[in-house]
């Protein structure tokens, strides 16, 4: 094992979005960087993970069938999921992003997006 290996940080990331391609693509360029990744298509089934494993970061849509990305954050909340949260969406608004950060998401990213930004 070389010593950049070493000195490599791995993050546990889970992925929630209801868009097949946009979530695969996340989860790849995350475990590309080297992140051990669980990619969600629902909130519902996120949920269901959280409750036996803990990551450091989620990364949810904001527009989702059922439970939307606003009420999944919220579940986190109440939950006391103590996970970094970011919120993606291509249907930004100030509202939802003040929203998202007021029940603790650390960032709003607005799709597309590159997976340099």
């Amino acid at each position: 094992m070389t010593t950049a290996t070493l000195n490599r940080q791995v993050g546990r990331i889970m992925v929630v979005d209801d868009h097949d391609r946009a979530r695969e693509s996340m989860a790849d360029a995350l475990a590309f960087a080297g992140h051990e990744v669980r990619a969600c298509g629902s909130a519902a089934e996120a949920l269901h993970v959280l409750d036996s494993a803990e990551f450091d970061v989620i990364i949810t849509d904001l527009r989702m069938p059922g439970m939307g990305g606003l009420e999944f954050i919220r579940a986190l909340e109440e939950r006391k999921i103590e996970s970094q949260i970011a919120m993606v969406t291509a249907h930004a608004t100030v509202s939802a992003a003040v929203d998202a950060m007021r029940h603790g998401a650390f960032d709003f990213i607005e799709k597309p997006f590159t997976a340099g930004q």
